[in-house]
């Protein structure tokens, strides 16, 4: 095996592809080895995936729509494992049906992104240094858990690869307030004017 080969781990389906957190979690799924089905819906932007590193090899992706669940089948065939991240899923439906489940619950996501927008949980946090303190998002900071995007899809594939795994997780990192927030950014980013909670 050469410098940088990965050790190929199986097939997983990732639900809801195109979105903030499930195209990260693809993208680091595929840097750890996993081959990965992905489901996005028919009118659903995906180019950009062919950008990520072993998408060529061991990325295909599958058109689904959670209003027609038999549209899965073929997303789910043949994989080890699913992250459901499109909806929420009940841990009773898992249990009811045979299921091994795992839920993780995350705090507000924020970090780097590959999906062709900017996520509205990014935008948010990002309100005082791109001048949108006004925004609505901006008052649900006055007290809030943050989890960094890798973090959470780390958490995602320690717990897939940890057999005991059972239930229900919180991710979190760190609960923030806002005052703070600013102190952090206006340190961080000298050149952007933060506003304070008193102006």
């Amino acid at each position: 095996m050469e410098e940088g080969d990965k050790i190929e781990k199986g097939r997983v389906c990732v639900t809801g592809g195109t979105g903030f957190f499930a195209s990260w979690l693809i993208k680091r799924l595929l840097e750890d080895g996993f081959s990965v089905n992905a489901t996005i819906r028919s009118n659903e932007e995906h180019k950009y995936f062919t950008e990520l590193s072993g998408a060529s090899e061991r990325l295909t992706i599958f058109e689904a729509d959670l209003d027609k669940p038999d549209s899965f089948d073929a997303a789910i065939q043949g994989c080890t494992g699913v992250f459901h991240v499109a909806y929420p899923i009940a841990i009773e439906y898992a249990e009811k049906h045979g299921l091994d489940f795992v839920s993780i619950i995350p705090t507000w996501i924020h970090g780097p992104f590959v999906c062709p927008f900017l996520p509205g949980s990014v935008s948010a946090s990002m309100a005082m240094i791109i001048g949108h303190q006004d925004e609505y998002s901006f008052k649900y900071l006055w007290r809030t858990p943050f989890v960094h995007t890798d973090d959470l899809a780390r958490a995602h594939i320690f717990l897939f690869e940890s057999p005991e795994a059972k239930g229900r997780y919180i991710c979190n990192a760190v609960e923030i307030t806002i005052d703070k927030l600013a102190e952090c950014l206006s340190a961080t980013y000298p050149e952007y004017p933060i506003p304070t909670t008193a102006e």
